[in-house]
């Protein structure tokens, strides 16, 4: 994948490329996340465990270079997440 169509300078060597375009062109490796829930329930109490990008994964989703910098915005780190309720 990449930030700017194929007609965008590469942002990747730009010595050889000189911009013409404060955008630049830069390609977006591919990911992988894993997302898991599991839950219980008895009477009235509810027990849930959820998790999200459960490898870890350092990714990069998205690549900008406006005003001549490169800015890249991160994929959220892993988030495990508890809930309890009690229905009453």
């Amino acid at each position: 994948m990449h930030n700017e169509p194929a007609s965008f300078p590469d942002g990747r060597s730009p010595a050889e490329n000189p911009p013409t375009t404060p955008l630049d062109r830069y390609t977006i490796p591919a990911y992988t996340t894993y997302d898991a829930a599991v839950g219980v329930s008895k009477d009235t109490w509810t027990v849930q465990l959820t998790g999200s990008n459960l490898s870890n994964s350092n990714a990069v989703t998205n690549v900008s270079s406006a005003q001549l910098i490169k800015a890249t915005i991160p994929l959220r780190p892993r988030v495990l997440m508890a809930r309890f309720a009690y229905r009453f």
